[in-house]
């Protein structure tokens, strides 16, 4: 059997497959491959991130059969404006795929499920002695 490509596991920015960032954070984007063929072969990985915000490539070179290996695109997040992303790694020529989304905050927006905050009964800005 030839070998098949799979990206079994996704990280982003260190968070799983959904993230939260703010804007400026450079986080990297990890995802594993696997070879589920019994032949050795190369795969090239493609990082996207939004509509083209992002594109990245990795190359993994003689993966044996049956073997799985993370792969890294380092430092992708940095870039980015203020928005929510899909991030989408896939296998050229194969039929890997790991889906996620990344959420980019202003400096300073409030972290989402954040709401009704108050600090010692003195609503968002306390004087804490």
């Amino acid at each position: 059997r030839r070998y098949i490509a799979l990206c079994p596991e996704l990280n982003i920015a260190g968070q799983g497959e959904t993230a939260t960032i703010i804007q400026g954070d450079d986080g990297s984007v990890t995802v594993g491959l696997l070879n589920q063929g019994d032949v050795t072969a190369n795969f090239s990985l493609n990082l996207t991130i939004g509509d083209g915000a992002v594109t990245e490539t990795q190359t993994v070179e003689q993966l044996n059969g049956s073997t799985q290996t993370t792969v890294t695109f380092p430092n992708v997040t940095g870039g980015l404006a203020p928005d929510i992303y899909g991030v989408n790694v896939t296998v050229v020529n194969g039929t890997g795929l790991a889906t996620g989304e990344l959420t980019v905050l202003a400096p300073g927006d409030p972290a989402p499920g954040l709401t009704d905050l108050d600090i010692d009964g003195q609503g968002t800005d306390a004087l804490v002695p």
